[in-house]
Order: structure tokens, then sequence, then C-alpha cells
């Protein structure tokens, strides 16, 4: 029964927000009347905090992105999510959803605690590739133009 009661809570919170990519749009900087816009991605992750520990237990986002979390907890004592080598602490009691954001800038593994009920979990920050493309500009290549024998 217990692990059903997990599960429902797991998939209410999941579907609230389930690792969502979208994109933030804000001001960088003005150039004379000509405003720069760029897009800064936003993620959403969910975490349930239980008495087993995170679920899930391991969490991937990719460099500079705006993760936004939510929590909520299905224990009865009050809990808490902190990023080791971050400045990022979130408390989280049972039956509310609680939020925070940070942005990770350095790729890596990264330890996720709480001091009080002493669980851990795992997130891990991806570098993003940035992929050349293979062909040439246009004007650049030869082109083959095919033209009829008589000329």
């Amino acid at each position: 029964m217990k692990r059903l009661f997990i599960l429902l809570a797991f998939i209410l919170v999941h579907s609230f927000s389930s690792d969502v990519l979208a994109f933030d749009y804000a001001e960088a900087e003005e150039d004379g009347e000509e405003k720069v816009w760029l897009k800064h991605p936003k993620r959403e992750v969910s975490i349930i905090l239980t008495d087993e520990g995170y679920y899930p237990e391991k969490t991937i986002v990719f460099k500079n992105e705006k993760v936004k979390f939510f929590l909520t907890s299905t224990s009865d004592e009050a809990g808490c999510m902190i990023i080791d080598k971050h400045q990022f602490f979130v408390g989280v009691k049972k039956g509310r959803v609680s939020e925070g954001e940070v942005v990770l800038e350095k790729p890596g593994d990264y330890k996720i605690y709480c001091p009080t009920s002493k669980h851990v979990g795992h997130l891990t920050v991806l570098e993003k590739k940035k992929k050349k493309p293979k062909r040439q500009l246009a004007s650049k290549s030869k082109s083959n133009i095919w033209m009829p024998k008589e000329y």
C-alpha cells in the first residue's frame, strides 16, 4: 500500500512538471535603439522525498540551464534538498510542493542531500556539445551543372 501511495504521488508530481525544457527570453543588452534578445534554456525537474530517499535518485541536466526544482514529500518529517558545492536549499513538507531555481555552470556529478534525513541523491550536469556542419557553403563548392551535348 505504501509503494502504491508513493507511485501515485510520483505520478501526480511528475505529471505536474516532468523534465520540461522551455525557453526563457531575457533582455541581454541594448545597442543604441536595437534590443538584443537571448534564449536561456530552462528545465523543470520534479523530485519526491520519501522515507527511503529521493525519487528519482539520479537526475541529469545540462550546463548553463536554469533548473527549476519542484519538491514534495511523503514523509511526516520535514525534509530538504541541498545541492553540493552550490548555494541551493529547498525545504519540503508533506503534501506541499516547494520550488527552487539554480543555474548550474560547471559540468560534473554533484551530491543532493538532506542532513536531517540522511538521504542522498545524485545530480549530473552534462556539457552540451555543439555539432559542426559536415557540409561546405554552396558558394565555396564547385557545382557540376548538367548541360546538353549541343552546347
